[in-house]
């Protein structure tokens, strides 16, 4: 499996297919909101939404950008986990 970044969308891609992907919409330069989260239904419930969103951190982290989770799946992820809040919009 391998992402691919486009322009604001990053796949997940299992042998050229998009398995999952995530949808992300610039506020300004320093701050994006993600606002889709998409997984295949035969790839469901083995974290790859959670890959997606680490890649999406991964992204923030490279560009010094901050994170707004709008979509359902995202603002569950940052509730849950306390170590990547330093990535949100204060």
């Amino acid at each position: 499996m391998e992402f691919k970044k486009e322009r604001n969308k990053i796949l997940l891609m299992n042998e050229n297919i998009s398995i999952g992907e995530i949808d992300f919409s610039y506020l300004d330069e320093k701050n994006i909101s993600i606002d889709h989260t998409y997984v295949n239904s035969n790839y469901r419930g083995q974290g790859i939404a959670s890959k997606l969103i680490l890649e999406v951190i991964q992204f923030v982290k490279e560009n010094s950008l901050r994170i707004k989770p709008t979509c359902s799946y995202a603002v569950s992820f940052f509730q849950k986990h306390n170590e990547y809040k330093i990535f949100l919009m204060d």
